[in-house]
């Protein structure tokens, strides 16, 4: 299968050689516009492909033949299924066949990795939390000790506005104003951070999410 930009290159019918081996393809058809498909380096945090200028091919009988080359796909092979009730009879055969092979593999669905990957991200997000915790705290004493020398070394400050007619309250809500523009500053500074951070992840994982609402059963192995 070729894709949707060879539409007006290449024709129905036509021999393509691939790969060092020589082997030969024919080309049976030529996909619909604006396909994409999972990436193969990380199919979770990655965006989808566009697949509208690659080739879809069978495997090769070198390929099926090479150990190696079929320990280098276990990882990058999705199915979709139109049953969930395939699932079970797909998985077992692919394992079977692995075990002619002297491999060990396992299937599992779209669903159950991308939940595993929730699980493993909810556990960094609680140790996460325990570290912006113990650094809170830290900062807060470091806070504290930097705002009661500068009040000790604005004494002098302090008793003059006090000579001048200032209030206690005044004074305190100078100080609280302080403390509220750095934290105010600090908060800002830190969530642009961390938006900017995890913004990338959290829309290829909704990305994923969309797609595999759209699949009827979609896994891997």
């Amino acid at each position: 299968m070729a894709g949707y930009k060879y539409k007006d290159i290449i024709k129905l019918g036509t021999v393509l050689t691939v790969g060092d081996q020589k082997e030969k393809f024919k080309v049976v058809g030529i996909m619909k516009p604006n396909n994409k498909w999972f990436s193969d380096d990380d199919y979770i945090r990655l965006p989808l492909e566009d697949i509208d200028s690659r080739f879809i091919i069978p495997f090769t009988p070198t390929q099926k033949n090479d150990l190696m080359s079929t320990l280098c796909m276990l990882h990058k092979m999705f199915f979709v299924l139109d049953s969930s009730d395939d699932f079970l009879t797909l998985s077992e055969q692919i394992e079977r066949k692995a075990l002619d092979l002297g491999l060990k593999v396992s299937c599992v669905t779209m669903a159950q990795e991308l939940q595993e990957y929730k699980n493993e991200k909810l556990e960094t997000f609680k140790i996460n939390i325990f570290i912006s915790i113990f650094f809170m705290i830290a900062a807060l004493s470091g806070t504290t000790a930097v705002i009661l020398s500068s009040i000790i070394q604005r004494k002098r400050e302090f008793g003059i506005r006090l000579a001048t007619g200032a209030s206690i309250n005044s004074l305190k809500i100078i100080i609280v104003g302080e403390i509220m523009l750095i934290t105010i500053i600090s908060a800002i500074v830190a969530f642009a951070i961390s938006y900017l951070n995890n913004y990338t992840s959290i829309s290829y994982i909704r990305k994923l999410c969309l797609i595999c609402s759209r699949m009827k059963c979609c896994f891997l192995f």
